[in-house]
């Protein structure tokens, strides 16, 4: 029963006896199909440039998040340097204080003796 009443649908929405009517629904679908065909390209060229742009992006993000990697390496770098640096200069600062305190003990020395 519901397939009969679904087959009068359907010959309803078609006429059979007008063929012009006919045609003109098939140029209509026709036309509202590669309406929809063309809208689905250029979606799919979008889609196309979006992926582009996403892929630059991406790349670009790379680039910056390596150079701030290599600034902070280099700030990491640069603060042990100068902890090393430090060091070095205190141990040579004791060694100048050191030496001159040996040259004047050697000065004395010398002075008394001769």
């Amino acid at each position: 029963m519901a397939q009969r009443q679904e087959q009068k649908n359907l010959h309803q929405r078609h006429p059979q006896g007008n063929s012009e009517a006919l045609l003109s629904a098939y140029a209509q679908e026709s036309t509202k199909l590669q309406e929809t065909q063309n809208t689905a390209d250029e979606l799919l060229d979008m889609i196309g440039v979006l992926t582009g742009t996403v892929k630059e992006q991406n790349q670009s993000l790379k680039r910056i998040k390596r150079k701030v990697l290599d600034m902070v390496n280099q700030f990491e770098l640069s603060r042990t340097l100068l902890r090393v640096i430090e060091r070095r200069s205190h141990g040579d600062q004791l060694l100048i204080y050191g030496g001159i305190v040996f040259i004047l003990i050697l000065m004395v020395v010398l002075w008394w003796y001769f």
